[in-house]
């Protein structure tokens, strides 16, 4: 039985209405094995994965995989949620691990999508659009290491007891959480530029990041590294209280400053104010795009790429300007799997209206996704029908490569997430961050986040859950 000094291999076995489990002892091994570099954990014993195979020699938790009858499966159920513990996430992997996790590597890095998880994982599954996930074949017994990561964000729980050829649903959401701050599990370092005309920092402290991890540049602690951007009233954008943060064009200066972080955010400046983006800046940014990194940009940000070196022009047909759209019914693209999928967590969170669209106050008409920039990569998430815009996009990069040589990817919102919220852009943080809940255009940003976060793959094709060893 769980917990007991044997693992147990139960078998179902059905009598009329009752069902009973015959167990047959076998060595149980709790937790991880001391010297991790060899798995030694005394004399191995042998599991069975299934009916039919093969007994092998068996490592750590793989000697508590036991094999039940009549379609019976240990298994570990729940739903991840973002920091806040408020949404649930979509395409966030989950697993068991069989070995100690390795340290997460910062900055722009090649993250695609395939490769194996840290921690030699037993079992692993994707979340789905209602943030949903069972991992199947799990290894019974107490104390059992649960991982959830999308991207660089990771956490690690100890789930306290799965019981043998049953599903053990993990209900405590405080379990099923990623971290708010990195004293409960790894987080991206993020640079932001602020803005005067919108405010990504109460977006983050939204979605739950805890205040003690934004701090000023020059500050060692932290993960969100607050820049002050451009645009009026933005006397006061980007300072932390106590804090004295350098500004924006100390970020994108050169690529080297860039790619210290994993995820670099712009808030809209309230114009294209290119007198901070020189030519040597605009090329930056796309390196380190090319590199690994991954850009979250707002509304006159467009500038990056309308204005940036070739091949980014052609990533959308631009149109520079305020171009106010005002309040308009967002349609959501649903031709691609993701989009699906991203039209049903937007239902699961109340986002949409009953006719399922999505209301976005402040649209902007600065993009359109043309048949040709889609077939080079760029995929548009949310629409504007009358008069035709994107209102949200997002491709790989470098732009137009093979899939398989593509690191960075990038976000382009068309909107200020600030709009229809009480929250002021260009004040002190947290002075500015006046909500705490996720207006229906902010929900849908919070998507486009982990999503961009998330390891990088063709947007036409579905995610795989990654592969175990």
């Amino acid at each position: 039985m769980p917990g007991a000094s044997s693992a147990v291999r139960c078998l179902a076995l059905v009598a009329g209405a009752a069902a009973a489990l015959a167990c047959v002892s076998t060595p149980h091994v709790e937790g991880f094995a001391e010297d991790a570099s060899t798995g030694d954990t005394g004399p191995p014993s042998t599991f069975s994965r299934g009916p039919g195979t093969v007994p092998s020699p068996c490592t750590n938790l793989q000697c508590q995989q036991h094999s039940c009858l009549d379609g019976h499966t240990t298994s570990i159920s729940g739903v991840v949620y973002d920091p806040a513990g408020k949404n649930p996430l979509y395409d966030v992997a989950v697993y068991v691990p069989n070995a100690p996790l390795s340290p997460i590597v910062h900055g722009a890095t090649c993250d695609a999508c395939g490769a194996t998880p840290s921690g030699d994982p037993l079992v692993t599954t994707l979340t789905d659009a209602q943030g949903r996930f069972t991992l199947k074949n799990a290894p019974d017994g107490d104390n059992i290491p649960l991982v959830m990561q999308i991207g660089k964000w990771r956490r690690q729980v100890s789930i306290r007891r799965v019981t043998a050829c049953t599903d053990t649903v993990v209900a405590d959401t405080s379990l099923t959480r990623l971290p708010r701050s990195s004293a409960e599990g790894d987080m991206p370092y993020i640079a932001l530029s602020t803005g005067g005309c919108d405010a990504l920092e109460c977006l983050l402290r939204k979605v739950g990041i805890a205040d003690s991890e934004f701090t000023s540049v020059d500050d060692s602690g932290g993960h969100v590294h607050i820049y002050r951007g451009s645009g009026e009233y933005s006397s006061e954008a980007g300072y932390i209280v106590g804090g004295s943060p350098a500004s924006g064009d100390a970020l994108w200066d050169s690529t080297p400053h860039l790619s210290k972080y994993d995820v670099v955010m712009l808030s809209c400046e309230c114009d294209e104010h290119m007198e901070t983006k020189p030519a040597s800046a605009l090329a930056a940014m796309q390196a380190y795009a090319n590199a690994g990194g991954r850009i979250f940009a707002s509304h006159f940000h467009y500038t990056w790429f309308d204005y940036g070196p070739p091949p980014w022009p052609s990533t959308a047909t631009w149109y520079p300007g305020s171009n106010e759209l005002y309040t308009i019914a967002g349609v959501v693209d649903e031709t691609f799997p993701k989009g699906r999928s991203f039209y049903h967590w937007l239902a699961s969170v109340r986002a949409l209206n009953v006719d399922g669209s999505l209301t976005i106050q402040q649209a902007k008409d600065n993009a359109l996704v043309t048949p040709a920039a889609g077939a080079a990569g760029t995929q548009q998430w949310i629409f504007d029908a009358n008069p035709y815009a994107t209102e949200y996009l997002t491709f790989n990069a470098p732009y137009g490569a093979d899939p398989s040589a593509q690191c960075g990817r990038v976000v382009f919102s068309d909107l200020h997430v600030s709009a229809g919220s009480p929250d002021a852009p260009g004040y002190a943080f947290p002075v500015g961050c006046i909500s705490t809940e996720l207006s229906p255009q902010e929900k849908a940003l919070e998507f486009m986040l982990f999503d961009l976060t998330a390891c990088v793959a063709p947007d036409n094709q579905p995610p795989q859950p990654p592969p175990t060893k």
